[in-house]
């Protein structure tokens, strides 16, 4: 059984970490452990921070959420995968998408608005950098098409 000093010590370094970055709840319990203290420790306090409500995975998708698709405009599919990567569960994920309600439609087509030379589009080259680009953004490949169609048109 852990000593009570280093559960302490555990917690207060935790406090620290979560002071300077977000972190889910598998986040904080692989940052403990990068740290030195025991799977065991790290899960304890975790679960301790998650009781108090200073860990929530479902809050923590919705800024990253937000963040991505505000900043980094980035598409459903590379969202998941980051989430996922970050230990959030994949139903977490999902409920918190569609309380967002995110229009990647729309997301997609300001991503091309912004980045996307529409007079070059007919160069097979330059459309595939284009569709390279959005699919690393995490868009599917229907949208790509849809939004180069609808853009081509005008």
């Amino acid at each position: 059984m852990p000593s009570n000093d280093t559960l302490y010590e555990a917690k207060v370094t935790a406090v620290k970490l979560m002071g300077k970055v977000s972190y889910t709840y598998l986040g904080l319990i692989n940052k403990l452990v990068s740290k030195g203290y025991s799977e065991d420790i790290a899960t304890e306090v975790a679960e301790h921070y998650k009781m108090l409500g200073y860990l929530d995975d479902a809050d923590y998708a919705e800024k990253y959420i937000k963040d991505a698709v505000t900043f980094k405009f980035h598409g459903p599919k590379r969202i998941r995968h980051e989430l996922m990567l970050k230990g959030v569960d994949e139903f977490v994920i999902e409920d918190v998408m569609s309380e967002l309600d995110i229009d990647f439609d729309e997301v997609l087509k300001e991503l091309a608005e912004n980045r996307v030379d529409f007079s070059k589009l007919k160069d097979y080259r330059y459309r595939q950098k284009i569709v390279a680009l959005f699919t690393r953004k995490g868009f599917g490949f229907e949208q790509i098409n849809n939004v180069l169609e609808y853009e081509d048109e005008l």
